[in-house]
């Protein structure tokens, strides 16, 4: 016996969902393999030398501060004397 026209007519849209459907999440699948997951991308960012670089010249960069500030600081307290005899050594 054929089948109904209604319930034909269902079937084919429904497969028709069906396939959408398969599409948006095998590209949803696509999208995630090719640009992985924030929290990895975070990571992977952490263990590059990039990264190693970049906190190991900001720490120079701390470390320069600090020596300026206290160069300054023992210049600005020295008496006239003190600080004649070490422009002349310089």
């Amino acid at each position: 016996m054929p089948e109904h026209p209604f319930r034909y007519a269902m079937r084919i849209r429904q497969e028709k969902i069906n396939k959408q459907n398969k599409d948006v999440d095998a590209k949803h699948i696509q999208r995630q393999t090719n640009y992985g997951t924030g929290y990895r991308s975070l990571h992977d960012l952490m263990r590059s030398p990039f990264y190693k670089t970049t906190a190991q010249t900001l720490e120079n960069n701390r470390k320069k501060e600090y020596l300026q500030k206290q160069f300054n600081t023992t210049i600005d307290n020295l008496d006239d004397e003190k600080l004649d005899k070490f422009t002349k050594e310089l």
